[in-house]
């Protein structure tokens, strides 16, 4: 058999012939990949494609059928679906945040780690800060030959594309492994891994205030897992999230403030004051749609991946009314997204800006490190059309007012909607 020496010299020899990289020529050479690594998942949603392959890589699957547990899955013990919003204005930025999965300040634990927990996984969380630290305790974890959660800013990689002035404010999770060659392989969002340097690595680790140099390190379980617990108490998350939210900006209560707030004329945090700056409409109501379909979400605002979970979790749960209950939150993934495409609507800057944000989303999702330079073209483009759309308004003041109504009703239909799916949660998962 070749050594690791000799498979690396056939590496890079056919690397010389085809001009592929590194990553792409041993996946050729060696398609038939160690069970422990990580798979061709096609994640949605960075966080819960970087605990998917965690789990996967650890043996975890589900008792009865044996399979690796999906993304779905993953999303919904880790505590589902949920609702924020959060408008932050400061004196040269003004900034949209809307969360459609259940939120660490409502929930009171990081997600990822709930979902461990809840698995009966024991890990380690280490923060540290200090980068030589950082980096000693993660090349020590890849040394025990499985790959690593960690805790980057998306802003400080190059190959995402992301513009400078978001540095500190793009936290997500990725699965690290050692590659063959030395370096760290990362795991986006796309089914092949994307090349970086430690240096780049550490950049990008120490990016984030909250989350600096955050490392998740697992063991396998021992046994089979608890799925149906940990999916049952997923749900109780997803429900109480809902109705007892910590403060009125989450949840039910966060969707009738935000409604609320749509068309208050009289209101300094209203949507009317809000657009009336320079480029703001443009800059609000992209991120609008950003944050419901493009923005990792599997596209309406989590539901329709929820709706898997609830499908997959009938099963262990033995409760055949929650395949029932994903139909109506494939209704509400159909109406978060009809609210976003209300946004954008009319072409213009605005529509143009949604085909870009598509397209970036599905570059990520398909190509990642394959794709840099076609998502520093969406996002030149996109830069562009921000100063294009700075001055004047794409709309005017008649066409803004009836946008903002129209989006009021369908944001106040979204919390009936989501009120109710909620309470038959509840009703066949109790606390």
């Amino acid at each position: 058999m070749p050594t690791d020496k000799d498979f690396k010299r056939l590496v890079r020899a056919r690397m010389g012939r085809t001009g592929e990289a590194y990553t792409t020529a041993r996946a050729h050479l060696r398609p038939d990949r160690d069970p422990t690594r990580p798979g061709p998942l096609r994640g949605r949603h960075p966080d819960t494609a970087a605990l998917t392959r965690l789990l996967a890589a650890l043996g975890v699957t589900d008792p009865d059928g044996g399979r690796p547990l999906t993304e779905a899955m993953a999303l919904g013990i880790a505590g589902g679906i949920g609702f924020a919003y959060f408008v932050f204005e400061y004196e040269e930025l003004t900034t949209l945040y809307l969360g459609g999965r259940i939120n660490s300040y409502v929930q009171k634990q990081d997600a990822t780690e709930a979902a461990l927990a809840r698995l009966g996984v024991a890990f380690q969380a280490r923060r540290t800060t200090g980068p030589a630290t950082a980096e000693r305790q993660l090349r020590a974890a890849l040394d025990q030959g499985r790959p690593v959660i960690a805790t980057v800013d998306m802003a400080r990689l190059a190959y995402r594309a992301v513009p400078d002035w978001l540095c500190g404010m793009t936290p997500q999770d990725v699965l690290v492994e050692a590659g063959d060659d030395g370096d760290p392989l990362l795991w986006d969002l796309a089914p092949a891994p994307i090349p970086v340097t430690w240096a780049e690595l550490a950049e990008a680790r120490a990016g984030v205030r909250s989350a600096r140099h955050r490392l998740v390190v697992a063991e396998p379980p021992a046994g089979p897992v608890d799925l149906a617990g940990a999916a049952a108490a997923g749900i109780a998350d997803t429900w109480a999230g809902m109705f007892e939210p910590p403060m009125r900006n989450f949840g039910v209560p966060g969707l009738a403030k935000w409604a609320e707030l749509l068309t208050a004329t009289g209101d300094p945090k209203g949507w009317p004051r809000l657009l009336a700056a320079p480029g703001r409409q443009f800059q609000l109501l992209t991120w609008l749609y950003d944050w419901v379909e493009t923005a990792g979400t599997g596209g309406g605002f989590f539901r329709a991946m929820y709706a898997e979970f609830l499908e997959e979790a009938a099963g262990p749960l033995g409760r055949p009314e929650l395949a029932e209950l994903a139909g109506r939150y494939r209704e509400l993934a159909g109406a978060w997204t009809g609210l976003a495409r209300a946004a954008v609507a009319g072409g213009g800057p605005l529509g143009r800006a949604a085909e870009l944000l598509t397209a970036k989303r599905r570059l990520v999702e398909e190509r990642a490190g394959g794709a840099a330079k076609e998502l520093a073209a969406v996002q030149a483009e996109l830069a562009a059309l921000t100063t294009e759309a700075a001055d004047p308004q794409p709309l005017d003041d008649a066409a803004i007012g009836t946008l903002l109504a129209g989006l009021r009703k369908r944001v106040l239909d979204l919390a009936e909607g989501e009120e109710a799916a909620a309470g038959s949660l509840r009703a066949a998962v109790p606390a």
